[in-house]
């Protein structure tokens, strides 16, 4: 159990923020328009123009444009997934980073790994589509301390205090206090003994993750048995009711869970339904590809599970930066029993004082502060 533990402690550590990250030597003069034309610039590629005639020509015929309003749809859904995200996190980065900063390792990896896919096959994308989406439902119900991204170059009091700062000039400040609900149950509902002893933010993420299986599942069913489903057959008809029913549940069950209001920045509308929606429209769009689509994403996951456990989970820069922090920690000195400085043990930890404080000799300088250190430990 305490292995299982420790590895679960490994896929959900979080990545510190680095306070320079936004530093640079260049001006800052794009606008809002200026971004959003890159953004647009560097999703057309040119498959758009040489894909465009293929599908209406073998696939969709008229109906091409309906396709595109429906890939667009889906783009927007995932966009203001997106934008959450970053609104969260104030560093630049795609998914990945915003994922490694507040949901963890394991997937911050996930989602890197199919960044690369996503060049090759389109899977990728809507799969970093998807985790993007329940990372944000995962996130909106976990608690208001909970979510307090850590600057590891930032005192904790100046990170509190601008966070207060923030919280009470923001204008998108809520009068409520869901805020210090989060991923707690309504009062409404707190009658069930295991919504109410559950530590909050845990059920909301279980309900999370079912609900993701059980889309994925009804999508599966609805495309691959289409035919049944146009026939109204009955086992099609009960295991798309069953799925459905699952789907609704996990669904209910977040919305009777107070959300966390306190983000200061974006917050996306019409929470849980359009990451939900999002999440669904992606695994719609994933079913309808091809088989070889999904043996090239096999095969490249397995690899990547492979790399990633046999590796990265114990040589990522994070592991390496962590097991450095716990080994300076471990660095002490220990008296013996007969040292004078034991008073209550057989064991003292003593370490040489700093020399811009005052100590047992005195206000000293600094070679006589060395001196002194030196002649100490020749003692022992």
């Amino acid at each position: 159990m305490a292995f299982f533990s420790s590895v679960l402690k490994r896929l959900s550590r979080l990545k510190s923020l680095e306070s320079d990250n936004l530093d640079t030597p260049m001006k800052r003069c794009l606008s809002t328009f200026d971004l959003t034309m890159i953004g647009i610039g560097s999703m057309m590629g040119a498959g758009l123009y040489v894909l465009t005639g293929t599908v209406a020509k073998n696939t969709a015929g008229p109906a091409v444009i309906l396709s595109f309003a429906i890939a667009g749809f889906v783009t927007l859904l995932a966009a203001f997934c997106y934008a959450e995200f970053g609104a969260r996190i104030p560093q630049t980065g795609s998914a990945y980073t915003y994922t490694y900063v507040s949901m963890g390792e394991f997937w911050a990896f996930l989602i890197g790994w199919n960044i690369v896919l996503e060049y090759l096959i389109s899977i990728g994308t809507l799969l970093a589509y998807t985790i993007v989406a329940a990372g944000v439902l995962v996130l909106r119900y976990e608690p208001a301390e909970a979510l307090t991204i850590v600057d590891k170059h930032k005192n904790q009091d100046k990170i509190e205090m601008d966070f207060k700062k923030k919280d009470e000039t923001s204008p998108l400040k809520r009068e409520d206090s869901q805020s210090h609900h989060g991923g707690e149950v309504r009062k409404e509902f707190n009658g069930c003994k295991i919504f109410r002893n559950a530590r909050p933010g845990t059920i909301p993420a279980f309900a999370v993750f079912i609900m993701s299986i059980f889309m994925f599942t009804l999508a599966a069913v609805i495309v691959f048995c289409g035919d049944a489903l146009a026939e109204a057959r009955f086992w099609v008809i009960v295991i798309v009711v069953i799925f459905g029913s699952v789907v609704l549940l996990c669904f209910f069950v977040l919305c009777i869970h107070y959300q966390n209001t306190s983000i200061v920045t974006f917050k996306m509308p019409l929470v849980p339904l359009i990451p939900s929606l999002s999440i669904f429209c992606n695994a719609m769009l994933m079913m309808n590809l091809s088989y070889m689509t999904w043996v090239r994403f096999a095969v490249w996951i397995t690899l990547g599970m492979m790399l990633y456990f046999c590796y990265g989970i114990r040589h990522s820069k994070l592991a390496v930066s962590l097991e450095e922090d716990n080994n300076d920690l471990n660095r002490y000195y220990i008296m013996p029993a007969e040292s004078p400085c034991i008073t209550n043990s057989s064991v003292d930890l003593w370490q040489p004082q700093s020399v811009t404080t005052p100590n047992i000799y005195g206000s000293v300088s600094g070679d006589e502060e060395e001196s002194n250190v030196k002649n100490k430990m020749k003692q022992l």
